[in-house]
C-alpha cells in the first residue's frame, strides 16, 4: 500500500499521514504478523538508501510499514519518485506500507501526482481561509465531543489566529474541563489572548473610532514587550485595505473583485465597505502619511516608535 499526503496546510497533511502510519501499524498488529516499522526523512537521505528502504526486505522481517518525509526535498527526488512510481503502477505488494508525507503541495503537473490521483492513493490536506476554517473547527469540535456556541467556536478561532495545529491543542486542554458545553466565558478563561487578536481588536477600535478603548488595547501589546515596528506595520496594512476599498467601490468594483483585490474573503468585504464608506478619503491618507512618517522617524532614531504610535491615537 502506498499513500501520498501533501498541501499548503502542513499541519494537517502531516497529522494526517501519522495517523494513517498509526492506523498501518495497527493492521499489522492485528494480523499478527511481525513487521519492522521505520520513520525515514528523505530530505537529507541518500536517494539509492530510500530505494533500499523500500525495495529490499528487512532481515527480521518480511514487512514493513515506512512513513517517508520530505522527498520532494531530496537532491535526487527524481530518482526516489521513480522508485514510488514504481510501487505504486508495479506488481501489488502486501508486504509494505509505505506512507509519504510532504510539507508542501505537489504540483499536479509531476507524472507521480497524476498516477497517484488515478489510484486514489493521495490527499491533499485543505487551505483554510477564515469562513472554512469554522467549518473545519466545527468538525473538529464534534469529534471531541464538546458542544460550543457559534460566538464562542468564532471566540475560539480568534484566539488561536485560525491556526488548525493551535485550535486543536486549545481543544485538548478544553476537553480536560469536566463539562461538554462551552461557553465564550470559558473560552476567555482557558484560552491565553493571542497578539494578533489583541492587535486586530486595537485595529477595530480604530475603526471604530473608539481611542480610548485603543489607547488601552496599544498599552497592553506593549507592555508585553511587543515590538511596536510590528504594530505599526499592522495597522499600516488596515489602513492600506480600507483605502484600497474605499477606491475600488468608488470605480465600481464588486465585492468579488475587492476581495480578490485584497486578497480577503468576501465576507469579511462588508466591514471594510462600511469603514471605507465613512471614512473620508483625505483623513485616511493623512493617517497613512503619519504612520509613514513614524516609520521613519524611528529607524533613523529620531523617537521611540511606541511613544509615537501613542501619541497617532490621541489625534486620529
Amino acid at each position: 500500500m502506498l499513500h501520498v499526503f501533501h498541501g499548503k496546510n502542513t499541519f494537517l497533511s502531516r497529522r494526517s499521514a501519522t495517523e494513517a502510519f498509526e492506523t498501518a501499524q495497527t493492521e499489522r498488529t492485528q494480523k499478527g504478523s511481525p513487521y519492522e516499522s521505520r520513520v525515514l526523512d528523505a530530505s537529507t537521505m541518500p536517494a539509492n538508501d530510500i530505494v533500499a528502504e523500500i525495495q529490499t526486505p528487512s532481515l527480521f522481517s518480511q514487512n514493513k510499514v515506512v512513513l517517508l518525509k520530505r522527498p520532494i526535498q531530496n537532491q535526487e527526488k527524481e530518482r526516489v519518485y521513480e522508485c514510488l512510481l514504481e510501487e505504486l503502477t508495479g506488481k501489488d505488494r502486501d508486504t509494505i506500507d509505505l506512507i509519504v508525507w510532504e510539507d508542501s503541495k505537489l504540483s499536479a503537473n509531476l507524472r507521480i501526482v497524476k498516477a497517484l490521483k488515478a489510484k486514489n492513493a493521495i490527499t491533499e490536506a485543505p487551505e483554510l481561509n477564515k469562513r472554512t476554517f469554522i467549518t473545519w473547527a466545527q468538525k473538529e469540535i464534534d469529534t471531541a465531543d464538546l458542544s460550543f456556541s457559534r460566538p464562542s467556536i468564532y471566540l475560539l478561532a480568534q484566539r488561536v489566529n485560525f491556526n488548525p495545529e493551535r485550535l486543536t491543542r486549545e481543544l485538548s486542554k478544553i476537553s480536560l474541563m469536566d463539562k461538554r458545553e462551552i461557553t465564550e466565558e470559558d473560552i476567555e478563561t482557558i484560552c491565553p489572548d493571542t497578539l494578533e487578536h489583541t492587535i486586530w481588536e486595537l485595529i477595530d477600535s480604530i475603526n471604530d473610532n473608539n481611542i480610548p478603548q485603543a489607547e488601552r488595547k496599544l498599552d497592553s501589546i506593549l507592555r508585553r514587550g511587543n515590538d511596536p515596528i510590528y504594530v505599526l506595520m499592522m495597522l499600516a496594512r488596515n489602513l492600506r485595505i480600507i483605502l484600497l476599498t474605499k477606491l475600488m467601490l468608488e470605480s465600481g468594483a464588486s465585492i468579488s473583485e475587492i476581495a480578490r483585490k485584497i486578497k480577503a474573503p468576501p465576507f469579511t468585504i462588508a466591514a471594510l465597505q462600511h469603514k471605507a464608506r465613512a471614512t473620508p478619503i483625505d483623513r485616511l491618507v493623512r493617517m497613512y502619511e503619519k504612520l509613514s512618517n513614524i516609520d521613519y522617524a524611528g529607524k533613523t532614531g529620531q523617537l521611540d516608535i511606541g511613544l509615537a504610535l501613542d501619541i497617532l491615537l490621541s489625534v486620529i
